[in-house]
């Protein structure tokens, strides 16, 4: 059977378009999604006053704002409000109905003793039925004073504040506290996220993360309450026996609760600022905790801020989307610190760091924990300063959107204030003189509408706006159904001004609103029946109530009559600082329902399935429980080899800056043909020969060169003699090898030297003399990027010489036979795809398809005779891929500064003006002449190609396409190819070969040879298509996963496969 997922999606958009044209869409003039209740009562602000003494240089974290908590906190059924503010009292509000909120601070006596406030999280801390409140606070620095504090409600609606009676006094820098029952036993542990304060300390090896610091350290905390005796909880610090960090170096801005790995353990994702690495804590079940991140990530954001959970593709599997600092506006970004240099990236690497970039990242839960990123992908990677996420279907139309509160008064990281501060000016001036020299950063939310496929795009501040595009320096946010009508509000806070809460305007009046109970639980299931003049159809509406979501234990998968499902499986502490609403709210489909509600309790052990219907009078009905399925079984088993293939990148972007790649030429070279050795070579390995015994690869015989081997294929090139290797190298030169690795001193003259390094060789009979001729495609050295060199054809004459012919084509990076030793495709970067036919004298090249960054094709021919070719692409999960870019990229190869050599320039067009890829500091390293001219980075930003480089030629290169493409033919030979899209699943990495193994195909992919501004593609190294077109990742063991596999290459045609990679090979074998 053939797989179905990989054939192209484009040819469905036209029928979902319109599918999705039909739904309940609002109208084009409607209002305002959320309109904001001035008169709601709501005065809490969040000012700010600095001094001399304490400001945003004394204090990194003076900007980072304050919380807000969204929950029914007096028990009444509607969310209240608790905010927690920085130099101000926090405030408590009681939601009293018909968006009134009344200011219960002064009775409730919850204003909090603190000086420094952040972090607010609301949970039954001694399990009485009542709310109680735990306030974050800052002190031992810089004179803040007040420890953490526990409000426990009494059964008069007043508090207690105890946090010293349970073991939660803490002093320090905390961030916030997150409740989880992370041992199953029941109640709830804390997990307590603190953060750091910059000093000679906090700076080093990675190695600093094991020594525990009792100030900036997080905190486990287990619950050891004795139920039986109803006595006060006692939390006891587990910290170092359940195997977690607990040091200054770690600079915690947010967290995460679920079952990432679904083990029926909850497990903790911990967003670090800076250098220091997020944690990826995997729950063992056994009271302890592994970190995970480098072998379950493939990177992460560097500057990680606030993130929220999500269910982006509806499988089931929690994803997690976490914020940094990233612009999405040309100018600031091109004046904001963005990715560390090469050189400084390594030198984290050898310190211990782990692989990070700086901007938003999506991680794609594949299964088992294991994630691919795609925030470039997606359209969530730039939102700018960035803190507080939430993740909703706020207008209920069957797709998640995502709300992003954005801002910081002050932006210290601004390129012109950097170099200001290292300036003898700065060196007199206070505290507050340096700060004003910092420019302003309050700028818009943002709300993201999700389409098909994955896609997010921007509601703008005066295009279609949702009316949550408050421009400042917004940072704690929440969800909540404060009106009582279905659809979730949200609450913002601000410094410097007022908290603003937002009403959904998209539900009104209902037709029929109700409630049951799930039985077996605590839980309510609330419905609504609604007819409402922003849609066309009838709503029905289904909110789920239930506080044992906050135990990070409980997970709900409902099952809708249209094939879909959503689910929820997180606590309620999301975003940053701050705390939602416990409730699970969707929508169900036009016409349709519910057709099952699965709820999951790791604490009893229980999965139940609930049956819901709509009955009469539009009531819910709850039929008998029933069983859950269990996931598949692994279909590969993998084992390392002791082959290892090293390549060296740091060189390239040494001698050329403005590359955004490491240059091809020490990829793994494979040479096979049926009955022959296989040949292993290429990067700083030995290259030689092998055979495989079964179960493991055998050497047979070392390749004796001292230059690196770049190309290799087996030919005969007399019909007399049997195959020999071919080798291509480094210096151009090709060598004949015999089965032995000995090489063939007889044909030296015949073989040419080449004037640029082989990087691919076919070789097949073009003139249809009886023997073999030879394709060679080229590359340069590395330091010349964009380069494109030429592709020859030798023509064997049989008597021991071949004649070289330059081929009117060139810059190809890879090529496949289409049709016996007459057409060829041809890939490479920066142009269209190559049709070929190479046959007699007149060969023809035709060029077809979009122009992209291509670097590979792969043909797969079916048992039926179909074939398919699959060509790999840069992929727009790049920061290539901006998608505020307008149209094509370009490459331009002219020499920039007068040295008399061609420099590389990319370039992307946006508003209107032509702007170049490189940043002004790339451009200067590479360009000295840039340098000396003392432009501002603001005045850099301004900047168009046109004005930088008056003189630029024309470009040599573009590219309009950056996804993964597959080339098929629907009806005769003779018919041309037609070109499409792979399935949106196979689009986050590139493809580098592709394979049919039986009736799966497998896909090799991750590109990590980059610059670290272009991104590391890592995240889906080997891809399995099944026979159903279902697209999943195999799991190849740890930080194995991020490699770049370059080839996939069968033994024995029937179970064993060898996946070369960077790093040292692997044996797969196919269970099943």
């Amino acid at each position: 059977m053939r797989p179905t997922s990989i054939i192209c999606y484009t040819l469905l958009l036209g029928g979902l378009a319109g599918l999705l044209c039909t739904c309940d869409l609002a109208p084009e003039n409607s209002p305002l999604l959320f309109r904001v209740r001035q008169d709601a009562g709501i005065e809490s602000t969040n000012a700010l006053k600095p001094t001399e003494d304490f400001n945003i240089i004394e204090y990194l974290y003076y900007y980072n704002g304050g919380g807000v908590a969204a929950t029914d906190i007096n028990g009444d059924g509607l969310p209240d409000l608790y905010f927690t503010n920085n130099q101000q009292p926090n405030k408590y509000y009681i939601n009293e109905g018909n968006w009134q909120f009344r200011d219960a601070t002064e009775e409730g006596e919850v204003a909090g003793a603190g000086s420094w406030s952040t972090g607010v999280s609301i949970t039954d801390v001694n399990q009485d039925g009542r709310q109680d409140i735990y306030v974050c606070n800052v002190s031992g620095y810089k004179g803040l004073t007040g420890k953490n504090e526990l409000f426990v409600q009494q059964a008069d609606g007043t508090f207690r504040e105890q946090a010293a009676d349970y073991g939660l006094d803490f002093a320090g820098f905390n961030t916030q506290a997150y409740w989880f029952d992370y041992d199953l036993d029941g109640d709830q542990d804390m997990y307590l996220l603190r953060h750091s304060v910059h000093n000679d300390a906090t700076y080093g090896t990675a190695q600093g993360r094991e020594i525990m610091d009792s100030l900036a350290g997080d905190l486990l905390l287990r619950n050891d309450v004795n139920s039986a005796t109803a006595s006060t909880p006692r939390f006891v610090n587990v910290t170092a026996a359940a195997g977690m960090y607990s040091s200054k170096i770690g600079y915690g801005l947010s967290a995460a609760i679920t079952d990432f790995d679904q083990n029926g353990y909850p497990d903790l994702y911990v967003c670090n600022d800076f250098s220091e690495n997020d944690y990826y804590y995997l729950n063992q079940g056994d009271g302890t905790f592994r970190e995970s991140v480098r072998e379950r990530m493939g990177h992460s954001s560097q500057f990680s801020m606030g993130n929220d959970l999500l269910d982006l593709d509806e499988d089931g599997r929690p994803d997690l989307l976490t914020l940094d600092m990233r612009p999405s506006d040309e100018v600031v970004l091109k004046h904001t610190a963005n990715a560390d240099a090469y050189n400084v990236y390594a030198i984290k690497r050898e310190l211990g760091y782990y692989d990070q970039v700086p901007r938003n990242n999506l991680q794609w839960n594949r299964g088992d924990g294991y994630f691919t990123e795609i925030g470039q992908l997606v359209g969530l990677e730039a939102s700018d300063w960035s803190w507080s996420v939430l993740s909703e279907d706020f207008d209920f139309d069957g797709w998640k959107e995502v709300f992003v509160a954005n801002g910081i008064e002050r932006r210290p990281n601004d390129l012109d204030y950097l170099k200001f501060i290292s300036s003898d000016l700065a060196r007199t001036a206070t505290n507050l003189e340096l700060a004003e020299q910092m420019p302003p950063g309050r700028v818009a939310n943002q709300f993201y509408d999700q389409g098909p496929y994955f896609e997010f795009a921007p509601r703008g501040e005066d295009t279609d706006p949702s009316g949550l595009e408050h421009v400042g320096s917004s940072t704690g946010a929440a969800v909540a159904d404060f009106d009582g009508d279905g659809d979730l509000d949200v609450v913002v806070t601000h410094l410097n001004e007022p908290a603003s809460i937002y009403e959904n305007t998209l539900l009104e009046v209902a037709r029929s609103r109700d409630s049951v109970a799930l039985p077996g639980t605590s839980a309510m299931v609330y419905y609504r029946v609604e007819d409402n003049s922003n849609y066309e159809t009838t709503l029905r509406i289904i909110n789920i109530q239930d506080v044992a979501l906050r135990s990070g234990a409980v997970t709900y998968r409902a099952y809708l009559s249209d094939g879909t499902m959503v689910m929820r499986a997180w606590g309620p502490q999301r975003g940053q600082l701050s705390q939602s609403d416990d409730r699970f709210s969707f929508r169900l489909p036009e016409g349709g329902g519910l057709d099952s509600l699965i709820r999951i309790d790791a604490t009893a052990g229980t999965a139940t399935r609930y049956v819901l219907q709509w009955g009469r009078l539009d009531k819910l009905q709850i039929g008998p429980a029933g069983k859950m399925s269990t996931s598949p079984a692994a279909r590969y088993s993998v084992r390392e080899t002791p082959i290892v293939h090293q390549s060296r990148v740091a060189q390239d972007f040494d001698r050329e800056p403005l590359r955004p790649w490491a240059a091809p030429l020490g990829a793994p070279v494979v040479a096979q043909l049926a009955g022959e050795p296989l040949f292993l070579g290429g990067g700083d390995g030995a290259p030689a020969l092998y055979r495989f015994d079964g179960e493991k690869l055998v050497t047979l015989a070392e390749i004796d060169t001292e230059d690196r081997v770049t190309a290799a294929v087996y030919v005969r090139l007399d019909s007399t003699r049997g195959n020999h290797l071919l080798i291509g190298d480094d210096r151009g030169k090709l060598r004949l090898y015999d089965q032995r690795g000995a090489e063939l001193t007889d044909c030296e003259e015949c073989l040419p030297q080449l004037p640029f390094i082989p990087s691919h060789i076919l070789a097949g009979d073009f003139d249809e003399d009886g023997d073999q001729d030879l394709l060679v495609l080229t590359q340069s050295d590395g330091s010349s990027f964009g380069e494109r060199t030429p592709v020859y054809r030798l023509d064997n004459r049989g008597n021991g010489t071949m004649d070289t012919i330059r081929l009117p084509l060139a810059g190809m990076r890879d090529a496949v036979w289409i049709r016996d030793n007459r057409e060829i495709i041809a890939v490479g970067p920066w142009q269209q795809l190559k049709l070929v036919d190479l046959a007699g004298e007149d060969w023809q090249v035709l060029d077809f398809g979009p122009a992209g960054l291509y670097h590979s094709v792969s043909l797969v021919e079916f048992p039926d005779s179909t074939r398919e070719l699959v060509v790999g692409n840069l992929t727009r999960n790049t920061s290539l891929g901006d998608p505020y870019n307008e149209g094509p990229l370009f490459l331009y190869r002219d020499d920039l500064d007068g040295n008399g050599r061609r420099d590389p320039l990319i370039t992307y067009r946006r508003n209107a003006q032509e702007y170049s890829w490189a940043d002004k500091d790339e451009l200067g390293t590479q360009l000295p002449s840039l340098r000396r001219n003392n432009l501002s980075y603001a005045d850099f930003s301004r900047r168009s190609v046109d004005e930088s480089f008056p003189e630029l030629g024309a470009p040599v290169g573009t590219a309009e396409e950056l996804d993964n493409l597959i080339l098929y033919k629907l009806e005769a030979e003779d018919v041309e190819w037609e070109v499409d899209y792979l399935a949106p699943e196979l689009q986050p990495v590139p493809v580098n070969h592709e394979i049919l193994d039986g009736e799966r195909m497998l896909l090799a992919g991750n590109f990590t040879t980059v610059l670290p501004r272009l991104g590391r593609l890592d995240g889906a190294a080997l891809q399995l298509i099944d026979e159903a077109g279902e697209v999943s990742v195999i799991d190849l063991g740890g930080v194995r996963n991020r490699s770049m596999i370059t080839k996939i290459v069968p033994l024995d045609g029937r179970h064993w496969l060898l996946v070369v990679r960077e790093g040292s090979h692997l044996i797969l074998r196919r269970e099943q």
